[in-house]
């Protein structure tokens, strides 16, 4: 059972995503679009194709992670497939064709010989949940960092991995925007703080789902405007939780 008191904890992935007395940096999002559409998604969990290939691919990147399930189809075409397919989810790991595991490995191994990658991943803990309260409304705010390492002069570094289409400069720039990506740095950045570890770094590494699985790492600045403006969301969206909205 979840306590729900700041720190950082050791939570099983199940038990982390099937909280519901707390908010996630997520659950902000969809809560800003729809209220109604946050609500529902609370008690029927979304599953697509992308969000299994991406569980797949953080796992064998860091090590860590709710487990997979290789399903030997060429395709969810068939019937024994789609079953398999659920099964898999209600036992509570991602599924994932042979074609895709390979693929994901593909680019685990990808990010792994980036050397920048490489550098802030050599050292740290994966999948950390982090809880803090929200002293203005008393919310219980979590959040599940990707890993968690940390400076020689002992700055906290938070980074994220993200499977993506392009690992581009313009791309990056523009999946910050599209993905609202300064909010999930602010709320990082604000419950390391609430749990005594402030001014944190923040990066993204960012590995393309295609071949030849080109990679790019980049560092949101923490003073910067996105992140400014990832607060201001949060906000709103922590106030309209509390309002149970």
């Amino acid at each position: 059972m979840i306590q729900h008191t700041s720190g950082i904890h050791d939570v099983p992935e199940s038990d982390y995503h099937g909280d519901r007395r707390s908010l996630s940096v997520s659950g902000a999002k969809v809560l800003l679009d729809c209220p109604a559409r946050y609500r529902w998604q609370q008690d029927n969990p979304v599953h697509k194709d992308e969000y299994d290939f991406g569980h797949v691919a953080h796992e064998l990147i860091l090590g860590k992670g709710a487990g997979y399930r290789v399903l030997d189809f060429d395709s969810w075409r068939s019937k024994d497939a789609r079953e398999a397919k659920e099964q898999a989810h209600a036992d509570g790991v991602a599924p994932i064709l042979t074609a895709e595991h390979e693929r994901a490995v593909a680019l685990a191994g990808a990010v792994k010989a980036h050397p920048d990658a490489c550098k802030l991943l050599y050292r740290g803990q994966a999948e950390s949940s982090l809880y803090a309260i929200h002293e203005a409304t008393g919310v219980v705010l979590r959040g599940r960092a990707d890993w968690l390492t940390g400076k020689v002069d002992g700055t906290p570094v938070v980074v994220d991995v993200k499977t993506a289409a392009s690992a581009a400069p313009d791309a990056v720039d523009m999946s910050m925007v599209k993905f609202r990506y300064g909010m999930q740095v602010a709320w990082y950045i604000d419950l390391l703080a609430a749990n005594g570890k402030p001014g944190a770094d923040f990066y993204l590494i960012y590995a393309e789902k295609a071949e030849p699985h080109l990679v790019s790492v980049a560092e949101v600045l923490n003073d910067s405007e996105v992140v400014e403006w990832g607060r201001a969301m949060n906000e709103k969206a922590i106030r309209l939780y509390a309002e149970g909205a």
